[in-house]
């Protein structure tokens, strides 16, 4: 038997679209309306794929599944015997072809652009509820909606759209009404929901039909259900539950069958732990749930569906607009979404009258975040939009390629390879005079400057990768950038050649500063030491000894020349008394001291404040620091407050001595 794996794509919105497109195919094969390209399709196979598997065959079977993955199995021989269904970017691409051709087959969804796979996702689903198809319903019941989204996503058209599906599904001619709860007292919100009789309150002085009996036999949008007082909460809930009302002020009930979308900005979730919500009133009006995507999520909003919306609103210039104004319109957040991008493209075709729509037709707002940026960040707009009605010729392509790459001299060079900076430090704060030592300052200068040269390359170079792999650019433009890449490409080679040829050099390798670096690099403690710390603890160690004892400083060169610098080293600083021995010390112990402070400090997890550091977190860092001198460092305090506080809690200094 061949064994079916419903393996996921790790994206939770793909594997939702996986999921929903399963069902549909599954429900189709069950009900025998499947396809051969409907099994391919589940298995994720392509057209011809199903085709030379012959999968057709499997549509006669019992289980047309089960029989198709004996087919592919007997073709691809799997061990073990396991057929995976479709998840991979293949099939997602397959089935978001799926989703677009649902919604291209319901003329209820023409007023609704949308190109992306969470909008098409969404789509679908309202297909569904509208027609109750769906899992959470039996079939022919009018399931209560629920959409969810920011202001100007598009909830109402969608809502009507809903009802246009099942209005035609049903054969109905009632129509589509909408009640807008947001800013109305409660008790206007009461009567505008289930109306009153004559007589019901002052000032009552015929009956009035609610909303809902308006609707009777339609389909009614709440909209902003989330702004429904606690009142009108519970008789809403009451309604849904028998699809029964009594108007304010009578006591009959009235039988009424009327579909309930609901529509609101709110999180409801959010509502109900706060209180402002009924959660039974929640799970009633939820039973088919869409959420709208904001316009910021949409993948494709402003490539793909602005120029759809262009044309709706009557643009007719080709094209209806350039590809600087789309990328200033992507940058904006939309904060109203659908409704406040519609009213600037208005603002837009006024502006540009039958032309195309240009960046200077947009607003202010959207235009200057847009032409703050570097030009290399807009090159491609830079790059295809036409100029003054120009076409796009070989000068006019070479011109503006040519000043795209004069930008990147505005990319900002990295500091630098960090272990040369730290080098070339540490041998510039050593008193050394001779002619060898300046020529190694120089090296390791020269160094830290072609670092960062080679940095800066490689950064121009992945930022005109960057702008070649922008969708939609003519060849021209795509081959005047690839000649500019490879005269960038052989620069940054070629400073990897002087890079790798000033470290071949001799000046650093014969340095005495350089061999006792290198001894020092062996020793086990500092064996696993970062270089760069490593390398900012000697520098401070190197002045105190040139301050103190600036013999020290020829007498290593010469040891050096000798070999074994540092037992030689260490025997002198012994010889100079007992401040250069504190050093010697501290130098001995950098795995314990700067070298490691932040673990240090860290391990002994001492309070913020000092005066709360007991007398168990003194002995600790009595243990914890080779010297006085070692713990003030790292503690950041001078030596006498230490003593203070040691003799404060009655410890004994083991450090006197």
């Amino acid at each position: 038997m061949i064994l079916i794996d419903e393996k996921l794509p790790a994206d939770p919105l793909r594997s939702e679209v996986v999921l929903h497109v399963r069902r549909h195919l599954r429900r189709a094969l069950r009900a025998r309306r499947g396809t051969s390209g409907d099994l391919a399709l589940l298995f994720g196979l392509s057209s011809k794929q199903g085709e030379r598997l012959k999968l057709h065959r499997a549509l006669e079977a019992a289980s047309p599944i089960d029989a198709a993955a004996e087919l592919i199995a007997a073709a691809m021989r799997p061990t073990p015997p396991v057929i995976t269904l479709g998840h991979d970017d293949e099939h997602i691409a397959r089935c978001h072809a799926w989703l677009r051709r649902r919604k291209d087959e319901e003329r209820a969804f023409d007023s609704i652009i949308a190109t992306d796979l969470e909008m098409l996702l969404v789509l679908s689903k309202a297909r569904d509820y509208a027609t109750s198809h769906t899992p959470e319903a039996p079939a022919g019941s009018e399931i209560p909606i629920l959409i969810e989204g920011e202001t100007g996503t598009g909830k109402e058209l969608l809502a009507r759209a809903i009802h246009d599906i099942w209005a035609r599904e049903r054969s109905a001619t009632h129509g589509f009404h909408v009640v807008q709860v947001a800013g109305l007292p409660p008790d206007l919100i009461n009567d505008e929901l289930f109306g009153h009789v004559k007589g019901a309150f002052t000032g009552a002085e015929k009956a009035r039909l609610g909303r809902l009996e308006e609707a009777n036999g339609g389909t009614l949008l709440i909209d902003e259900i989330g702004d429904l007082p606690p009142a009108a909460q519970v008789r809403l809930l009451r309604f849904l539950q028998d699809q029964k009302l009594s108007r304010t002020g009578e006591n009959e009930e009235r039988s009424i069958q009327v579909r309930i979308v609901a529509a609101t900005w709110h999180r409801l979730d959010d509502d109900v732990a706060q209180g402002t919500f009924r959660r039974d009133l929640l799970h009633r009006v939820r039973v088919g749930w869409l959420r709208l995507p904001p316009l910021r999520s949409r993948p494709g909003m402003f490539t793909d569906v602005v120029p759809e919306l262009l044309r709706k609103l009557g643009q007719t210039a080709v094209p209806p607009i350039t590809r600087s104004a789309t990328e200033a319109l992507a940058l904006y957040d939309w904060p109203g979404n659908l409704r406040e991008l519609v009213g600037v493209l208005r603002v837009a075709l006024s502006s540009a009258g039958r032309s195309t729509v240009r960046l200077e037709d947009l607003p202010p707002h959207l235009q200057r975040p847009y032409l703050e940026q570097p030009l290399f960040r807009r090159a491609p707009g830079f790059l295809c939009d036409e100029a003054d009605g120009q076409t796009l010729s070989e000068n006019l392509v070479a011109w503006r390629v040519k000043e795209v790459v004069a930008s990147l001299n505005a990319i900002a060079p990295p500091a630098g390879a960090t272990d040369a900076s730290a080098l070339r430090d540490f041998f510039a704060s050593i008193p050394d005079a001779s002619d060898e030592h300046r020529a190694v300052i120089q090296q390791l200068e020269r160094s830290v400057d072609l670092t960062r040269e080679q940095g800066r390359l490689v950064a121009v170079e992945r930022t005109l990768t960057k702008i070649q792999r922008a969708p939609g650019l003519p060849q021209e433009i795509l081959r005047a950038l690839d000649a500019e890449h490879k005269i960038v490409t052989a620069r940054r080679e070629a400073t990897d050649r002087d890079v790798a040829a000033l470290s071949a050099a001799t000046h650093l390798n014969d340095s005495p500063w350089f061999k006792l670096l290198s001894e020092l690099r062996q020793l086990p403690v500092f064996a696993k030491q970062d270089p760069v710390h490593l390398l900012q603890g000697f520098v401070p160690l190197v002045q105190l000894t040139a301050w103190l004892a600036p013999e020290v400083i020829e007498t290593v060169k010469a040891f050096a020349r000798e070999g074994n610098i540092l037992d030689r080293a260490r025997q002198l600083l012994r010889q100079n008394g007992p401040q250069l021995l504190e050093a010697a010390r501290d130098t001995e112990s950098l795995e314990d001291d700067s070298m490691s402070e932040h673990s240090e400090v860290e391990a002994l997890k001492l309070p913020d404040k000092r005066r709360d550091w007991s007398r168990e977190h003194w002995q600790g860092i009595m243990k914890m620091f080779p010297s006085k001198a070692a713990a003030a460092r790292d503690l950041g305090i001078d030596v006498k407050t230490i003593s203070s506080h040691l003799k404060r809690h009655g410890i004994k200094e083991r450090w006197t001595a």
